[in-house]
């Protein structure tokens, strides 16, 4: 049985730049969009949600979100997995540095120590690890990909990703109030594409349950 959806991702899971999320001249709000997809996929589902994302989060700094959290059996935990050349540095368990290509103050990090190989390495360990570490909880787990990562491949790599990405539907609607991430409509359809998927999960789950 599925009561609630917790969402892990990064600004594009946050709704940064919808109107309700959105602090000229391009700051996010405090707290995650109604209008994004998570919440309107919560809407069609009929059930709680508690969206966990961070803009600006890395695949390390999701993974540490996880990890700090509080996760049901009844839970059905959806991660949009963000960037793969991101990372970022913890100082303490609240305090963390983001480290990314938009970065002018990291071009020496990307320039002289960073690596793709390294990057993806980092980044689907950090997803097999979360993938294990959510088994001990809930079986409800779907990952998703903003974009598509498939430069290096790993054997070990066991963690199926459902094939609905945000930048399809990215380029296809107008921007956001601040004209870098995703508007209202583009939300809307991610939501909708998403919807089967997570329609199909759900229905089975409860069936399992009855």
């Amino acid at each position: 049985m599925v009561n609630r959806i917790l969402s892990f991702g990064c600004s594009h899971t946050f709704g940064h730049g919808l109107e309700d999320c959105f602090v000229a001249p391009n700051y996010p709000g405090n707290i995650p969009s109604r209008h994004a997809w998570p919440s309107l996929l919560a809407d069609n589902l009929n059930l709680n949600l508690e969206n966990l994302s961070q803009p600006g989060s890395s695949a390390k700094q999701i993974a540490h979100r996880v990890l700090n959290s509080f996760v049901h059996k009844t839970d059905l935990v959806i991660i949009m997995w963000p960037h793969y050349h991101r990372t970022c540095v913890f100082d303490n368990k609240d305090t963390v540095k983001k480290i990314g290509p938009w970065m002018s103050e990291f071009e020496n990090y990307y320039t002289n120590y960073y690596s793709d190989y390294d990057a993806y390495f980092e980044y689907y360990s950090y997803i097999n690890f979360i993938d294990k570490h959510l088994t001990q909880y809930t079986d409800n787990v779907v990952h998703l990909q903003f974009d598509y990562t498939d430069k290096f491949k790993f054997n070990w790599n066991t963690v199926k990703i459902e094939p609905v990405y945000f930048i399809d539907v990215r380029d296809n609607h107008p921007l956001a109030l601040d004209n870098l991430h995703s508007g209202p409509a583009a939300h809307s359809d991610f939501a909708m594409k998403l919807l089967p998927i997570i329609e199909k999960y759900v229905v089975q789950k409860m069936r399992n349950f009855q």
